[in-house]
């Protein structure tokens, strides 16, 4: 009996730790792209931008790359994405920078960006500046704004998600808790 609690009781450290992991570097990832989201609503550099992007890519690829965190694919599905939006925005400020002001597809043009915002940005409407019949042509500036509205949006949804699994982990603790007591009885 004695070598079945202490197998089980090995399991429980295991399970929680790695669950307490989840839930640390879920939210050291979603911290980075919120810091992020408040420095754009209070104005930010292109240099700064990059920084920041570059920073949080590292936390969002710690928690991404984590095997045992598998699991939890709401979480990690909306980091993703809340990371491909402000890597996004980044090749769009990148044109502004070389003197662009819209994102085109044609031989001059950020094809696969333009692409992009075709495919997962309908929100992002064609420039009526800029209209040629091959192709729609989307303002930079636009574009951006647009793009960060949507990471600023998933970032609560995904902080809501996180709260979620977090309570669920919780209630798990508290079976596997009761179920500790009743054994050792």
């Amino acid at each position: 009996m004695y070598l079945l609690k202490s197998v089980i009781l090995i399991i429980i450290i295991l399970f929680f730790g790695i669950t307490n992991v989840f839930a640390q570097t879920a939210e050291i990832a979603l911290n980075a792209l919120k810091k992020i989201d408040s420095k754009i609503r209070v104005g930010i550099t292109f240099n700064d931008y990059l920084k920041e992007v570059g920073d949080a890519k590292h936390q969002v690829n710690l928690f991404l790359e984590n095997k045992a965190l598998d699991s939890y694919v709401k979480t990690k599905t909306n980091i993703r994405n809340i990371m491909i939006h402000f890597e996004v925005v980044a090749n769009a400020w990148k044109l502004k920078i070389k003197g662009k002001r819209y994102i085109t597809r044609d031989l001059f043009g950020d094809n696969q960006l333009h692409d992009t915002i075709v495919k997962h940005y309908p929100m992002v409407k064609p420039s009526s500046e800029y209209f040629r019949r091959e192709s729609s042509n989307f303002e930079i500036d636009d574009a951006m704004q647009l793009i960060w509205l949507q990471a600023s949006e998933e970032i609560k949804v995904a902080s809501k998600i996180l709260e979620e699994e977090k309570q669920q982990i919780e209630q798990e603790a508290s079976w596997w808790h009761k179920f500790m007591k009743f054994i050792r009885k």
